[in-house]
């Protein structure tokens, strides 16, 4: 695939990709990172049907929210303007959004505005971003996975476990281990070495340290209760019973 800036768009075998150029306001905001830019990419490629993730929160209660996923319909462009420009929009059917949709046929449509994101440099000069909220999803990170739930993963663990809790948290995308596949062959022995991590065991000392701080003050409150229900009536009664003699 030619990555020079100057195509207006490319092709991936018949299929046109549009490179969609982020809008920034200046060169220092140009070259800023994703993470950087707050999720935002300098340089964006999307083709008809391909799978996408939306990087920001716009509606939570329609899940419609970052890391929700789904697959480009088109773009919408004004008059004369084609990529690498920014579009007005781009129409993406979402999976799992519950609002209503912008199409009266085809259900979950949902039209993705560019979105602006500013921020200042180490030397306190003001930078921005404006670009299409989305990343391609064919594939993702486990970092960005987590806190998803998918239909099924094919799941690449690498040869080594780059932190603690990676793997499970990978394995437990899905919601049966029949959806769930894997790249490589790994044996067993890699995921028991993890019970005896010293990190491993320190969180489950903090587990179990909030667990006993919750059963003691569970205990506690029930003796206060306990204490305080019974005495409190007697009291208002002795109250009462003392005002009828003013």
């Amino acid at each position: 695939m030619n990555c020079d800036p100057a195509p207006v768009h490319e092709s991936l075998g018949k299929l046109p990709v549009a490179r969609i150029q982020a809008v920034q306001n200046n060169e220092e905001a140009a070259k800023a990172s994703y993470d950087q830019a707050g999720g935002l990419d300098s340089v964006i490629y999307l083709a008809t049907g391909c799978r996408v993730m939306l990087n920001v929160n716009l509606w939570t209660e329609r899940e419609l929210v970052n890391e929700s996923l789904g697959s480009a319909v088109g773009m919408v462009y004004p008059e004369n303007a084609r990529p690498p420009s920014l579009p007005l929009c781009v129409v993406v059917q979402f999976d799992g959004y519950t609002g209503l949709s912008f199409s009266r046929i085809v259900p979950r449509i949902v039209l993705i505005d560019p979105f602006k994101r500013t921020w200042f440099s180490p030397s306190g000069k003001p930078l921005s971003r404006n670009q299409i909220s989305l990343s391609l999803a064919h594939a993702a990170t486990v970092h960005k996975a987590q806190g998803t739930t998918l239909p099924s993963v094919v799941l690449d663990l690498g040869k080594n476990e780059f932190a603690i809790g990676l793997s499970f948290v990978g394995c437990s995308r899905v919601r049966s281990l029949s959806d769930l596949a894997f790249l490589q062959y790994f044996d067993f022995d890699r995921l028991a070495k993890l019970a005896n991590s010293p990190v491993i065991q320190e969180k489950v000392d903090v587990a179990n340290g909030r667990n006993q701080t919750a059963d003691r003050t569970r205990v506690l409150n029930e003796r206060t209760l306990h204490f305080d229900a019974q005495p409190f009536d007697n009291r208002f009664r002795h109250d009462i019973n003392a005002r009828r003699h003013i």
